[in-house]
């Protein structure tokens, strides 16, 4: 239990963190706000599924959960909102949309694998 905790914390802050930015996007509706509180969701999801795996043992849904989230999404779900802030919105919508569709073909993979 003792490793478990440096997850269980992660997950802790991260959930907080997206509550206070879904907050900040409801009160100002800036799309970046949204996107990252959706990598921190998915940040939230990995570490949570850390927390389980070192306390529980590791079992192939709970890999595969870490392993979308916390391996392909993530960076990439940040790393967007970052984009809403550096480019034009429709440029954005864009590159969000094609990011969308490759979630989709990543979370099939890795359930299917």
């Amino acid at each position: 239990m003792g490793v478990a905790i440096i997850p269980l914390l992660a997950a802790i802050v991260s959930f907080v963190f997206t509550i206070s930015l879904l907050d900040q996007f409801f009160a100002r509706r800036k799309p970046y706000q949204l996107v990252w509180a959706a990598g921190l969701l998915m940040y939230f999801i990995s570490t949570g599924t850390e927390f389980w795996m070192e306390v529980s043992g590791i079992n192939a849904t709970a890999y595969r959960l870490w392993y979308l989230f916390g391996a392909i999404l993530v960076a990439a779900y940040l790393g967007m909102g970052t984009l809403y802030l550096l480019v034009s919105r429709r440029t954005a919508h864009i590159i969000m949309t094609i990011l969308g569709a490759i979630s989709i073909f990543a979370f099939v993979r890795v359930f299917t694998a």
